[in-house]
């Protein structure tokens, strides 16, 4: 599964993904080959790894939108270009046994419990950090990090570019749950209620995040060899088969 802020711009959400897939530090290099349209290239990458048929969960795709916000969207999209609200006549739920957007916890706990029982493929959770890192200020997002950690899934964080190191060392520091904005006021009602411990779920969620983005913060010799790593993969992705 992908946590993502809708923030984000696309094009970053699904290099995100194929970074995590050609097993990827930093997904700048992705957004590049993206925006080139080289898509051969990348399927052929992705198709030596043994990844190309991969699924990955995304809430963009696999909420309902039109149960949902699709007649209330935000003003404009990542880019700002204004988005046209909906028109379907499907019925709205934003809480109650039929919203599809209030159950985050409950979704992470089927997938894992699911893919455990028909499967041998374990669910990991792949975090798609946006260049501002603004994801740390998006209350279903840090929600989702923290219930990730309780279900002891993999955790994998994909970061834009090694340029952001000091900016992400900088937000994870003024991390707070109580300041976390949601696009209805209830949704941060709803998660709020399910936290007891505002402080302690602020220290869970740095330690956290500071544990999954050691090496990506650590400056000089581990910095260097995933930049290196990166190097490797994207060169083989480069190769014209």
């Amino acid at each position: 599964m992908v946590t993502h802020s809708w923030r984000n711009k696309f094009v970053n959400l699904l290099a995100a993904v194929l970074a995590d897939a050609l097993e990827m530090e930093t997904y700048d290099h992705m957004v590049q080959l993206l925006k080139e349209r080289q898509f051969g290239k990348l399927a052929d990458a992705l198709r030596r790894k043994g990844k190309l048929e991969v699924p990955y969960w995304i809430c963009a795709f696999s909420v309902n939108q039109h149960a949902g916000i699709c007649a209330t969207p935000p003003p404009t999209d990542s880019t700002g270009h204004a988005i046209t609200p909906c028109s379907c006549a499907t019925a709205k739920h934003f809480d109650g046994d039929l919203s599809e957007m209030n159950k985050f916890d409950d979704m992470m706990a089927y997938l894992r419990r699911a893919l455990r029982t028909q499967t041998e493929v374990r669910l990991e959770q792949v975090i798609a950090m946006e260049v501002d890192f603004s994801l740390l200020a998006r209350v279903w997002c840090v929600a989702e990090l923290v219930e990730a950690n309780e279900l002891h899934l993999r955790q994998a964080v994909k970061m834009h570019s090694a340029a952001s190191r000091d900016r992400c060392l900088e937000t994870l520091l003024r991390i707070d749950v109580r300041d976390a904005e949601a696009s209805f006021p209830a949704d941060k009602e709803l998660v709020l209620s399910k936290i007891s411990d505002a402080e302690g779920f602020n220290q869970q969620l740095q330690d956290l995040m500071l544990h999954r983005l050691e090496g990506f913060l650590q400056t000089n010799r581990a910095r260097t060899a995933a930049a290196l790593c990166d190097e490797v993969v994207l060169a083989a992705v480069n190769v014209v088969i």
